[in-house]
């Protein structure tokens, strides 16, 4: 399910366990969908990865060949949207909560 995407992992996210991390994978997916212009030319995704054990992490499938690694564009969205309130954080559960159980069904499925 997972071949051709570029494995984006995030060092501040490493300790915590998967079902926490789909809700933060989707907030820095959107963040980076709202401000960036070439989110058109990229797929990002939530993506389980599986190698020594299995984790989740956002994957990049490029659409063209124009990007060659957006990876330093998610770490920067990433260091900006940390700084953000929990409650900022906690809005966006409540209003993608549908989004993130499909996204968590279908990560247990794979």
């Amino acid at each position: 399910m997972t071949k051709g995407y570029q494995i984006i992992e995030i060092d501040d996210l490493n300790d915590f366990p998967n079902h926490l991390l789909v809700p933060i994978l989707l907030w820095i997916i959107s963040n980076v969908s709202k401000t960036n212009l070439y989110t058109s030319l990229i797929e990002l995704k939530i993506i389980k990865v599986t190698y020594l054990g299995s984790y989740y992490s956002i994957g990049v499938k490029y659409l063209t060949d124009e990007i060659k690694d957006f990876e330093p564009v998610i770490l920067e969205n990433f260091e900006r949207i940390k700084n953000n309130s929990m409650n900022d954080f906690f809005n966006f559960i409540k209003q993608h909560s549908d989004e993130i159980e499909e996204i968590c069904t279908r990560l247990s499925n794979e």
